[in-house]
């Protein structure tokens, strides 16, 4: 029984720093032990590549995570929507996110040889929050010939690329 009492004692720590005395478990060099919390291990598994994100939401493929994806140009317009053209290298896809934007308000990518990506803000998520249009392929590095075009319900179309 005194065995019992002895081993409880040494893995609550009492007798090491007195009772109600946390001990903290120490690396070999006398520093804190590593954090065993998980860390990201950095594996990427978007749900597409290249032509097969072809009109594909970048959300739901995965394709839009942090560190995933890079704004290449954005532009501001003059009644303050934003449009972004992104790019997920994961995905070799390129795709617009739009903030800002008012009910009836339309976004437009199109990429040459391509089909043109759309879409139109309706409803207070789509005002509220941010829209992203499908995604177009971009196999090659960079977004060469992308065109993005915001064309506002009232206002004159602004485009670039």
């Amino acid at each position: 029984m005194a065995t019992g009492v002895v081993a409880t004692a040494a893995v609550l720590g009492l007798g090491l720093g007195g009772p109600g005395t946390l001990v903290l478990p120490r690396g070999g060099d006398g520093s804190p032990a590593p954090d065993p919390s998980p860390v990201e291990s950095g594996i990427r598994n978007p749900g597409c590549a290249g032509a097969s994100c072809e009109g594909r939401d970048p959300k739901d493929m995965g394709c839009g995570g942090t560190g995933m994806v890079s704004t290449v140009a954005a532009r501001t317009a003059a009644d303050g929507q934003r449009v972004e053209l992104r790019r997920g290298e994961d995905c070799r896809a390129v795709w617009v996110r739009a903030t800002g934007l008012r009910a009836g308000d339309r976004v437009e990518l199109t990429m040459p040889g391509g089909r043109t990506q759309r879409i139109v803000a309706t409803g207070p998520r789509a005002t509220e929050g941010y829209l992203a249009t499908p995604m177009a392929a971009a196999d090659a590095p960079g977004t060469a010939g992308a065109r993005v075009c915001l064309l506002p319900a009232r206002g004159d179309r602004e485009c670039f690329g």
